[in-house]
């Protein structure tokens, strides 16, 4: 009986040990997921003579005086709740400024935010 005991209780451990590599090897998998999923967005094109791109497209400069003027970033996106963090370090009382979403398909253009499709 006691024989039979621990032999019960040997499986019950490796049954755990089991589960643990188990719960390791999935809880990789996710992180491997988010990882791919948090990526660094990067400003890469620019419609307008206006603005210039600046450190490997981290920082976007107003180097006009007039004019509206459109940049997009890298990557694209089509589903799921995305975040970008924008610093704004310097804006003159009289400039504005518009974020939003737009197809891909839509060509650049200096009046973008009142096509259609901007969503903003």
């Amino acid at each position: 009986m006691e024989q039979k005991l621990k032999n019960q209780q040997g499986t019950i451990d490796q049954l755990h040990v089991k589960n643990e590599e188990m719960k390791e090897e999935c809880l990789n998998v996710i992180k491997k997921q988010i990882q791919l999923h948090m990526m660094q967005e990067t400003f890469d094109s620019v419609y307008s003579n206006t603005l210039k791109i600046e450190e490997n497209g981290l920082v976007v400069v107003l180097v006009g005086t007039h004019g509206h003027s459109e940049v997009r970033g890298r990557n694209s996106y089509s589903s799921g709740i995305n975040r970008i963090k924008f610093q704004i370090e310097k804006m003159l009382s009289n400039q504005w400024i518009s974020f939003g979403v737009l197809s891909q398909s839509t060509p650049m253009a200096s009046n973008s935010y009142n096509s259609p499709p901007f969503y903003g």
